[in-house]
C-alpha cells in the first residue's frame, strides 16, 4: 500500500479516536544496545558498538516483534482496548526501531498503558550507563499534527528504505487491534 493510503488509514483513525476520546500515544521503540551494530559517536558519527553481539537487523525486528507481543498481550489481560498503526524505519546504521500511533480506548488507561510498555521494553539488556533511555523508548502524547508527520517520516517512498525493507523481510506499516479493518475495507476500528 502507498505511503498515501497509510496516511488516509493513519488520518482516519486519528478521527475515530477523537470523536469517541480515545488517548493517542505516539511511540518510539528501539532495541538493546546490544542489537545495534554501530553506534554514534561524540562528533555524530557513526563508529562500531563494542557491544553488538552480531546479528542482523531482521534479528533486531525479531526482538522488536516478540516485544510487542508481550505488551499486546498485556493489554488483552488487563481489557485495555488499543488501535493503531505501527511503522519501522531503519536507523542509519540499518537496525530498525519503531514508530507507533497507538490509540488507547479507555482513557483512564493511560498510565497504565505507559508502564506496561515501559516495562517490557526496558526489561531486558537495558544499562543505563551504556545507553540513554529516550534511544530505545519515547512515549509522548499523539497530537492531530503528528500522525501526519511521523507517517510521511516513515513511509517515505524512498527506494533506500524500500530496498532495506526487502533485504531484511521487514513490513514498513503494520495496523493492528481494528484499524487493520479500516485499511482493507473502509471500516471503523473496532474499540
Amino acid at each position: 500500500m502507498s505511503a498515501a493510503r497509510w496516511l488516509n488509514v493513519a488520518q482516519a483513525g486519528e478521527e475515530f479516536a477523537a470523536g469517541r476520546g480515545h488517548l493517542g500515544l505516539h511511540l518510539y521503540l528501539g532495541v538493546p544496545v546490544s542489537l545495534r551494530a554501530m553506534r554514534v559517536n561524540a562528533d555524530d558519527q557513526l563508529e562500531p558498538n563494542p557491544e553488538h553481539k552480531g546479528g542482523t537487523p531482521a534479528d533486531a525486528q525479531k526482538w522488536l516483534q516478540k516485544q510487542w507481543a508481550k505488551v499486546r498481550a498485556g493489554f488483552a489481560y488487563r481489557d485495555i482496548p488499543v488501535y493503531g498503526l505501527r511503522l519501522a524505519v531503519p536507523f542509519r546504521d540499518g537496525t530498525p526501531a519503531w514508530h507507533v500511533l497507538l490509540w488507547v480506548g479507555k482513557a483512564e488507561a493511560q498510565a497504565g498503558v505507559r508502564a506496561l510498555i515501559r516495562y517490557h521494553w526496558l526489561r531486558e539488556e537495558y544499562k543505563p550507563e551504556h545507553e540513554h533511555e529516550r534511544a530505545r523508548l519515547q512515549i509522548d502524547r499523539l497530537h492531530p499534527e503528528v500522525v501526519s508527520a511521523v507517517v510521511d517520516t516513515c513511509l517515505c517512498d524512498s527506494s533506500m528504505h524500500s530496498a532495506w525493507a526487502q533485504t531484511w523481510g521487514i513490513r514498513r506499516a503494520v495496523p493492528f487491534g481494528g484499524l487493520h479493518e479500516l485499511a482493507a475495507w473502509g471500516n471503523a476500528p473496532c474499540a
